[in-house]
């Protein structure tokens, strides 16, 4: 298993140990680092339009206070860890609007992967401020992998693993990439394939791409299976399958179909992140 780069975004809420903890897990064997990531969002604020053409007004006596207090919060995680997991974290603070300032670092260092929580706020600041994890999924080239509940969630290895895919080139690149990043060790890898009324079908699948596919994963000590199902929404026949063969982690495309079924239909990938407790690694493939 290759030592991995991660990154870790965190707002010291009850869930950020964690985040982290399940980070530290996934590069376990390796012993590899884990940045923890705070952006002070509270002392950047932006006038002007949306896109701040007039610039960003700072105010560098509460950034300092914020800052020490993020120092503060990050030892105090660190006394719930091991001494060995203390030696493999470090703190970044940064500042700006968390979501972009996370991806451009993400990209600007090249980390192979964000760990990240989803963060349950009520629905009026949701509203007013959005969702910081669902942007960083739509905008990422980093791949993201997202805990909506990191407190029962086991550590890394998953014993079981789910890709979902159309058959599309897109949502079968998530495959080779799942291997690439995560060295599936000997763990078995069920690709699945959800044919729905609203979706329409689904898209050619060649012996030859399958075959590929098979065999890269074969290479990392998967085992995989391929499994064809109907349903009539797409995201209902996910959400049937985790809940009756309850893999321990599963990835997706961002957008795997185009055009008007998405638009109709909305983000398959972010509906099954809003619905289930298991881990989901999120790849943003190309068009």
């Amino acid at each position: 298993m290759k030592t991995l780069k991660i990154l870790v975004p965190v707002d010291f809420s009850e869930q950020s140990l964690s985040v982290i903890r399940y980070a530290l897990s996934v590069n376990g064997k390796t012993g590899g680092p884990v940045t923890v990531l705070y952006v002070n969002e509270m002392t950047s604020l932006p006038f002007g339009s949306s896109s701040y053409p007039f610039g960003v007004v700072t105010f560098p006596e509460l950034e300092n206070e914020i800052n020490d207090w993020a120092r503060q919060e990050f030892l105090k995680l660190q006394d719930h860890l091991s001494a060995g997991e203390k030696k493999r974290t470090q703190l970044l603070i940064l500042s700006g609007k968390a979501s972009d300032v996370l991806v451009a670092k993400a990209a600007e260092d090249e980390y192979d992967l964000i760990v990240m929580a989803t963060h349950s706020h009520g629905a009026m600041e949701k509203f007013f401020l959005g969702s910081t994890m669902e942007r960083v999924i739509r905008i990422s080239e980093t791949p993201v992998l997202v805990l909506r509940d990191p407190s029962s969630v086991p550590a890394f290895p998953p014993e079981k693993i789910l890709i979902t895919t159309d058959y599309s080139p897109q949502s079968l690149a998530v495959a080779e990439e799942a291997a690439d990043l995560l060295s599936l060790i000997a763990s078995p890898v069920t690709l699945l394939a959800v044919e729905s009324f609203e979706a329409g079908f689904l898209d050619g699948m060649t012996d030859v791409r399958k075959a590929t596919i098979n065999s890269r994963l074969t290479e990392t000590g998967c085992r995989p299976e391929w499994v064809q199902i109907r349903s009539t929404d797409a995201v209902e026949g996910i959400l049937d399958f985790i809940q009756s063969s309850k893999p321990g982690l599963v990835a997706m495309a961002t957008h795997g179909r185009s055009g008007l079924s998405k638009i109709l239909l909305g983000s398959t990938t972010e509906s099954i992140i809003r619905q289930v407790k298991v881990p989901v690694l999120v790849i943003r493939t190309k068009s």
